[in-house]
Order: C-alpha cells, then sequence, then structure tokens
C-alpha cells in the first residue's frame, strides 16, 4: 500500500527566501525533514491562500542516500477537483503558472526503509534579474504573433495593486512586451517595466483597476499562452499544512 511520508518538525519558510545568481533565483516554499519508506511514497502539501506557482524543484541537504530520491509533483489548481501533472522541462517541474490549492510529491526511494532526508520544495525563476516574488494569478495573454496591441485582461472585480509580471514561457522566443496598462472606467495607467527583459512593470502609486492592457510584438505566426499576474508584497502569503488525501 502507499504510504505518506512520515514528517519531523517542519519548517514552514512561506515563501519567504531567496538565492541564486542573478540568471536564476530559487524561493524556497518550503523544508522538511521526512522519513521516507522503502519504494513509493507521497508527501502532501495544501496552501491557505492559493499562491501562484509556476517552476518547482526539490533539493535536499546533502545526507547519505538523500542523492539517490527521485520524485515527480501533481498539483491541484485553485477551484479545481482535477489533479494535473507538472511537466518536467530544463530541469524543473513546470505547472501552468496559476493559483494553486495543493500539491503532491510522489517520492521513490530504494536505498533503505525509513531514509531520512531534509527537503527543500523551491520555486525557480530565471528572469534574469528579478525574483517576481508570488503574487495573485490575474489571467492569460493568447499570444497569437505579429504586433498585438492592448491585449487585455478583464479581471472579475477591482482590485488595488502597483505591481504586476508579465512571465514570457522559454519557448516563446523573441517576444517583447512594449507596454503594460491599468484601465479602470476608461482611465488609464501606464506602467514601466523594472526589470531589462520586461517582465516586471510598476505604476507610480498603488492603482485600483479591472482591466490590465499588455502590447506585444514578436514573429508572426507564433503563438504562446503568457500568464499574468499581480504581484503581492510583502511575498508571504502561504501556510503549507498537510493533506489528507
Amino acid at each position: 500500500m502507499l504510504q505518506r511520508v512520515r514528517m519531523f518538525l517542519g519548517t514552514f519558510l512561506l515563501l519567504a527566501s531567496a538565492m541564486g545568481s542573478a540568471a536564476v533565483q530559487k524561493t524556497t516554499i518550503l523544508q522538511n525533514r521526512l522519513q521516507l519508506p522503502y519504494g513509493d511514497s507521497y508527501w502532501p502539501i495544501s496552501f491557505t491562500n492559493n499562491p501562484v506557482l509556476q517552476d518547482l524543484e526539490l533539493a535536499y541537504v546533502a545526507a547519505p542516500g538523500c542523492e539517490k530520491v527521485s520524485y515527480r509533483i501533481d498539483y491541484l489548481p485553485s477551484g479545481s477537483s482535477l489533479w494535473f501533472a507538472a511537466v518536467f522541462q530544463n530541469g524543473v517541474y513546470r505547472t501552468n503558472g496559476q493559483a494553486i490549492q495543493a500539491l503532491r510529491v510522489w517520492l521513490n526511494q530504494r536505498v533503505r526503509p525509513n531514509l531520512l532526508c531534509d527537503f527543500k520544495l523551491q520555486q525557480v525563476w530565471n528572469d534574469g534579474t528579478t525574483n517576481p516574488g508570488v503574487g495573485s494569478y490575474a489571467g492569460l495573454i493568447e499570444y497569437k504573433g505579429g504586433f498585438a496591441l492592448n491585449q487585455t485582461i478583464t479581471l472579475p472585480q477591482p482590485v488595488t495593486a502597483q505591481r504586476l509580471d508579465v512571465l514570457i514561457p522559454d519557448y516563446c522566443k523573441n517576444l517583447e512586451v512594449l507596454e503594460v496598462a491599468l484601465v479602470q472606467q476608461g482611465k488609464v495607467s501606464k506602467a514601466r517595466p523594472v526589470s531589462q527583459e520586461g517582465t516586471s512593470w510598476i505604476v507610480n502609486q498603488a492603482t485600483t483597476f479591472d482591466q490590465i492592457q499588455v502590447t506585444l510584438n514578436g514573429p508572426v505566426g507564433q503563438q504562446c499562452q503568457i500568464p499574468v499576474y499581480l504581484k503581492l508584497d510583502p511575498a508571504p502569503v502561504a501556510t503549507p499544512q498537510n493533506l489528507e488525501l
């Protein structure tokens, strides 16, 4: 029978610490000491505030045998009852960039019974200059190639924010974000980029809006799905807890 891992004195870091080089930033979502039974097991994780998570990896503190543990990740989107498998790509497990209510980390070890390992579940960022942090999922832009003026995301209700991220997928080459604007009842607030790649944008002060407009330019015929989310500052928004399956 498939077993849950046994957890010891969990240290929940609430998406607060970041590490890495300028090219790759890593944010620790949580860390815990796990006792892994021989064979297959799983680590259930749930979040109370549904953070936006995209590229994930499981790191371990060096200990004999822990380097031989294999894993994969499933995720449960906010408001859904269906689990999805995160896609392994470029060394990370990738979700579709939306708010997530729970994760299942499937583990396998063939070293010995009750192997003890300290694991960190991390979010990996590759935008080169900034850590996008964590925020509220705003919507998805369906880019169809070429110059695309004022691609609009309409929010279900007005929100107040100052910063947002336009996350260009790795497979979407030579695509530029030319302009980002926040709109409320016809009033347009232009944002300015705060990262060289144009992924992070900010307006002069916190603004209430119900639409986001993004102007893009790229190769004709290129098709990309581009998630946009609002940045929440400070970052800690998720409280992991055990999830009964």
